[in-house]
């Protein structure tokens, strides 16, 4: 049996605020993930401290992290920038560690707490679709905070601008409609995740589209069969990692992706030209990287390429993009330039480690929390890089959540009102 932290914790306030306000904050001001983070783990560290949860650690996770960062500090001997690479290092350390404490945190909350959260975190999920379905059906709540005329190209960049914020919405979606179901609230389960799912559909994240009907799908998988789905998706997840650098090889250049695949589109087909670039680099250094978050400063990253695109019937217009604007925009494909293959082989064990834990967790446990890591997976496989604050912060804080929810009972509701 665990002991409950009592309510004089910081954790569950701090993640009910999470809850409540996370969501708008992610849509309209995503950068602002990275200092909420650092709120929550502080206060997810003391209650760490007070509790004594040190032994609520997962070692093998904290071993695997533990491993990246030390390989990223001494990647600084042969890092071109040695004071960004030494800064990142010691930054993703406090980061890894914090939300490890923050989840240890989380597993002792009294189950009044849970449901809390629960309501505070559906509150906020309802508020940001209404908001992000009018800014799509409308000329939008931004349109109100100046008088130029919103022409279609503003208005559909500022919907670009809200991609952040829609990738949090597709992590949690799930995992809030759940125990909401399981609480008895089933039209406002029902209700959350058809908002959401429009608000997504209708969304320029591609990511997130993707996202959410495979992690509906994995629902039912990892309920139904919650150790074989755990296990095939920890040898996919590691495989994906593994094989992302010799596949990245294989993308053709700049004017023959284009001429392959007309349809691509230009964000789509400027991925391809970076993670081909992101390729040939890792080639040099296969083994160990260029260093941690040396992307930024690899030599060629900012040059361009040009191609041609075809526009008004059969006239050409040429396109410029650079090889690597800041970073990769790939997860497994960052991690290979800039670690090489150890740091590879410790993403895969980490992914592994992961899904083995899942699998062996009761059925309804882990299609709660199964389909919300293979989300994640997948859109930090194609999109943001992967140390950046505010996506750290992103992730660490929607894990806390999920671990929250995941054992929210259906006995909770009566005993919390």
């Amino acid at each position: 049996m665990t002991k409950a932290i009592s309510t004089t914790g910081l954790t569950a306030p701090a993640l009910f605020m999470v809850g409540l306000l996370g969501p708008l904050l992610a849509l309209f001001a995503p950068l602002g993930m990275a200092p909420l983070f650092i709120l929550i783990a502080l206060a997810g560290l003391h209650d760490c401290w007070r509790f004594r949860l040190w032994a609520r650690l997962d070692r093998s996770l904290l071993a695997i992290l533990a491993a990246t960062v030390l390989f990223g500090a001494i990647s600084t001997l042969w890092a071109i920038d040695k004071t960004q690479t030494l800064k990142t290092s010691l930054v993703l350390g406090g980061e890894f560690l914090s939300g490890l404490c923050l989840l240890a945190a989380t597993s002792m909350l009294l189950p009044q707490w849970r449901i809390r959260l629960l309501y505070a975190l559906a509150a906020g999920l309802s508020l940001s679709i209404t908001v992000l379905l009018l800014e799509h059906l409308t000329p939008g709540f931004s349109a109100q905070a100046g008088s130029d005329t919103i022409t279609a190209e503003l208005h559909d960049s500022r919907l670009s601008s809200l991609s952040r914020g829609i990738t949090l919405m597709a992590l949690l979606l799930v995992p809030t409609a759940l125990p909401l179901w399981r609480q008895g609230l089933r039209l406002w389960a029902v209700l959350l995740w058809l908002g959401g799912a429009v608000a997504i559909a209708t969304s320029h994240s591609l990511a997130s589209k993707l996202v959410l009907p495979v992690s509906t799908i994995l629902v039912l998988l990892f309920w139904r069969y919650p150790r074989l789905t755990a296990s095939l998706c920890a040898i996919g997840t590691a495989a994906i990692i593994l094989v992302a650098f010799p596949l990245a090889l294989q993308i053709p250049p700049s004017q023959q992706a284009y001429d392959d695949a007309p349809w691509l589109s230009s964000s789509s087909h400027h991925r391809l030209t970076i993670w081909r670039f992101s390729a040939h680099k890792t080639l040099e250094k296969p083994f160990f990287g260029w260093a941690l978050d040396a992307s930024r400063v690899i030599p060629g990253a900012d040059d361009e390429v040009f191609y041609d695109i075809i526009v008004n019937g059969n006239q050409r217009a040429s396109i410029s993009e650079a090889q690597l604007p800041l970073h990769p925009h790939s997860a497994p494909i960052q991690i290979w330039l800039e670690l090489g293959l150890l740091g590879a082989i410790l993403a895969a064990a980490f992914m592994g480690r992961v899904f083995w834990t899942l699998g062996r967790q009761p059925g309804r446990v882990a299609a709660h929390t199964g389909p919300a890591v293979v989300s994640g997976f997948i859109i930090a496989c194609v999109s943001y890089g992967i140390w950046q604050s505010w996506w750290q912060g992103t992730l660490w804080l929607s894990v806390a959540l999920i671990a929250v929810l995941n054992l929210v009972s259906a006995k909770a509701r009566a005993s919390s009102l």
